[in-house]
């Protein structure tokens, strides 16, 4: 399976991952009657955004599209300007055929968000876990506006020194994962996706 690229937000002079959100989905294209497609098995969603903040409230601050005319078709498609700004197209090695910068977009979204920086790779890993990263910050949205942030690294360390002391065949028992998966769930103020260990 194809790692998919990962949503960004830029957040206090850094770039994070957006691993996961508490509510529905952040942001899609089509709040702005865009219809993306997924060219790439690297980015089945057919787009990709980047979050930031303008005066504690959310904006999508770029957006990478695929846009298609299919009456002819597939044919590439440049998109409409937003908030003024005009796309720049894309050449046939790019992952996007529209680039959107600068369009500082506001999202009215209520939840959590959790942002991830440095990937450290540990002994079991089959998928990118939260605790798999050196940083991991939870923001907390009200209508768009930030209310709250927490610095969860602690709590995902531990959660590593955990997982990393189970042998293979206890890591993937039923039961160790749902009590991982409860930690899990102590450690934010919003609810989220639990990781699943274990598929069965």
């Amino acid at each position: 399976m194809t790692r998919q690229m990962q949503n960004r937000f830029e957040f206090r002079d850094a770039d994070y991952s957006v691993i996961d959100y508490s509510e529905r989905e952040l942001f899609h294209p089509s709040m702005l009657g865009l219809k993306p497609y997924g060219m790439s098995t690297a980015c089945r969603a057919g787009y990709h955004a980047v979050y930031g903040l303008a005066n504690s409230r959310l904006i999508v601050r770029s957006m990478s599209i695929n846009l298609y005319d299919f009456s002819e078709g597939p044919r590439p498609e440049l998109g409409p300007p937003i908030n003024g700004v005009k796309p720049r197209p894309g050449d046939e090695y790019d992952h996007f055929n529209n680039y959107y910068i600068d369009i500082l977009h506001p999202v009215k979204y209520t939840g959590g968000i959790l942002l991830a920086e440095g990937l450290q790779r540990t002994r079991h890993d089959i998928i990118d876990y939260p605790w798999n990263y050196k940083t991991v910050i939870e923001l907390i949205f009200e209508r768009g506006i930030l209310t709250s942030e927490f610095d969860r690294s602690k709590g995902m360390a531990e959660i590593s020194t955990i997982v990393s002391s189970l042998s293979r065949e206890d890591l993937y028992q039923k039961t160790t994962s749902k009590q991982i998966n409860e930690i899990y769930a102590t450690m934010f103020d919003r609810k989220y996706s639990a990781p699943l260990l274990v598929f069965q």
